[in-house]
C-alpha cells in the first residue's frame, strides 16, 4: 500500500509542477489561464479523491481479510485446546481408575 501512497505523492507534485509550467508558458491572458488552471486543479482534485477512496476500499478489504483470518485461527486454536483438555481429562480419569482399581 505504501507504493500507492508514493503514486499519490507523485500525482500531487506533478499537478503542482504542471500548474507552474502552465503559468510560465501560457499563451492566454491571465483570466483565461486562471480558468484553465482552476479546471485542471479541479480535475486533479477529483482524481486524487477517487484514488483516496480506492485506497481506503483496498485497506478496508485487507483489514477485513486479516480479521477473518485471525478469527479462523483463534477458532481453530480454541477447538484444538478444547480437544487436548478433554483428552487430558480422559487420560487422568483412566489413571485414577487404574489406581483405584475400578
Amino acid at each position: 500500500m505504501s507504493d500507492n501512497l508514493k503514486y499519490v505523492g507523485v500525482a500531487l507534485v506533478a499537478a503542482g509542477v504542471g500548474a507552474a509550467v502552465a503559468l510560465l508558458v501560457a499563451p492566454d491572458n491571465g483570466q483565461q489561464t486562471r480558468r484553465k488552471l482552476l479546471k485542471r486543479v479541479e480535475r486533479e482534485r477529483k482524481a486524487l479523491a477517487r484514488e483516496g477512496r480506492r485506497l481506503m476500499d483496498d485497506a478496508k478489504c485487507y483489514i477485513d481479510e486479516q480479521v477473518e483470518e485471525g478469527r479462523k485461527t483463534v477458532e481453530k486454536t480454541v477447538h484444538n485446546l478444547t480437544e487436548q483438555a478433554f483428552d487430558q481429562l480422559d487420560q487422568g480419569k483412566r489413571k485414577i481408575s487404574k489406581m483405584v482399581g475400578i
